[in-house]
C-alpha cells in the first residue's frame, strides 16, 4: 500500500523540537568533532520569532534582501524532513538537508531542495551552494543528479581540547574597521578559485558578522585584523555561539607578508579570545587549496577531521 504523499511548507514554530533532534542525530560525523546544543537552538528560535525580529527579517524580504528560510516536508501533519537555506549576493547556500529514516528514497530530499531552489530563483539568485561530507556518497549522488557540480573541497581541523584562557596582548592584532576592507578584499580575491568567485563572490560582507542563523548568535563573533607594518596583511573571525561548545575559527585570511612566528601567533591569539569565551576546544574549517594556511594549522597543532565538498548549480541550467 502506498504511503500518503508529502508537501514542503515553511517552517513554523512547533517544528522546533524536530529540527533540534535531526540536527543532534542525523548529522553524528559533524557533531563528534563540533558538538551541539539542542537547548542553543531553541534560544535562536525563540529569538528569530520575537516580534521586533520577525518585522525586520519581513523588511528585509519586501527589499528583496532575505537572511535564511528554513523548509520542513510534512506528511500527514508530522514533519518528515528538513533544510535551511541562507542567502548571499548571488547564491543561496543549503545546509542541514536531512529525511527522517522512515521516509527516505521517496523523494523527500529532492522535493525540499526544489522549494528552495524556487525560493532563490524568486529572489534573484542564479546558483546554489552547499557542502557534503565527502563520505556521505548517498547524497553526493543526488546533488550531482539535481545538478551541481564540485567547485572546493574543504576540511575541518580540531584544535586542543581546552582552548588557551591566556590574558590577549597584542600591538598586530585588532577588531575590524571600515578602513581595513579594501586591503582585505585584495588578499582574499587572491585566494578564492575562479568558479567560487563566480558563485560566492569575495565582497564586503565577507568580513561582516555573519549570515543565516549566524547573524543570531549575538555578540560571540568577532573579525580580527592581522597588521603588518601597520597595514592589515590579514584576517581572522572567531565564532562562539549559542549552538556549539565548541569555538570557531573560519578559513585564516594569510597574506604573504606574514611570516611563520606572525601567523602562529595570530592563532594563539584566536584560542586565547574562545577560551576567555568559555569555548571547550576549536575548530577550523579550511579550504585545501589554502597550502599556506594548513601549514600553519598543523605547525599550530591542529588536527584534520572529516573532509568537505562544496558544490554549486546553475539554476538557470537546471529548472
Amino acid at each position: 500500500m502506498a504511503l500518503p504523499s508529502f508537501s514542503v511548507r515553511r517552517f513554523r514554530r512547533a517544528d522546533a523540537p524536530y529540527y533540534a533532534r535531526w540536527l543532534a542525530e542525523e548529522f553524528r560525523e559533524e557533531q563528534q568533532v563540533v558538538g551541539f546544543r539542542p537547548e542553543g537552538m531553541k534560544d535562536l528560535i525563540d529569538r528569530a520569532y520575537r516580534l521586533d525580529v520577525r518585522l525586520l527579517l519581513g523588511l528585509f524580504r519586501l527589499a528583496r534582501r532575505p537572511i535564511f528560510r528554513l523548509f520542513i516536508a510534512e506528511q500527514q501533519g508530522t514533519p518528515v524532513g528538513m533544510a535551511f537555506l541562507g542567502f548571499g549576493k548571488r547564491a543561496g547556500y543549503i545546509a542541514s538537508v536531512v529525511t527522517s529514516p522512515e521516509m527516505r528514497g521517496r523523494g523527500v530530499a529532492t522535493a525540499i531542495m526544489g522549494a528552495a531552489h524556487a525560493e532563490l530563483r524568486r529572489f534573484g539568485r542564479p546558483y546554489s551552494v552547499l557542502d557534503v561530507l565527502l563520505s556521505n556518497e548517498g547524497a553526493r549522488r543526488l546533488y550531482r543528479k539535481l545538478g551541481y557540480e564540485p567547485i572546493r573541497e574543504s576540511r575541518v581541523w580540531v584544535g586542543a581540547e581546552t582552548a588557551d584562557p591566556a590574558p590577549l596582548e597584542s600591538e598586530w592584532i585588532r577588531e575590524l574597521e571600515r578602513s581595513d576592507l579594501r586591503p582585505l578584499l585584495e588578499l582574499a580575491k587572491a585566494e578564492t578559485p575562479p568558479a567560487v568567485q563566480e558563485s560566492t563572490p569575495v565582497n564586503r560582507l565577507t568580513f561582516a558578522r555573519g549570515t543565516g542563523w549566524a547573524a543570531f548568535e549575538g555578540p560571540g563573533s568577532h573579525g580580527w585584523v592581522l597588521l603588518h607594518e601597520g597595514v592589515p596583511s590579514g584576517f581572522l573571525r572567531t565564532t562562539f555561539g549559542r549552538l556549539s561548545p565548541v569555538g570557531h575559527l573560519s578559513a585564516p585570511l594569510f597574506g604573504p607578508k606574514l611570516g611563520e612566528a606572525e601567523r602562529l601567533a595570530a592563532l594563539r591569539y584566536a584560542s586565547s579570545w574562545l577560551g576567555r569565551q568559555g569555548a571547550r576546544g576549536i575548530v577550523c574549517e579550511l579550504p585545501e587549496d589554502l597550502p599556506v594556511a594548513r601549514a600553519t594549522v598543523v605547525a599550530a597543532g591542529f588536527t584534520p577531521a572529516y573532509g568537505q565538498e562544496q558544490l554549486r548549480c546553475s539554476l538557470a541550467a537546471h529548472r
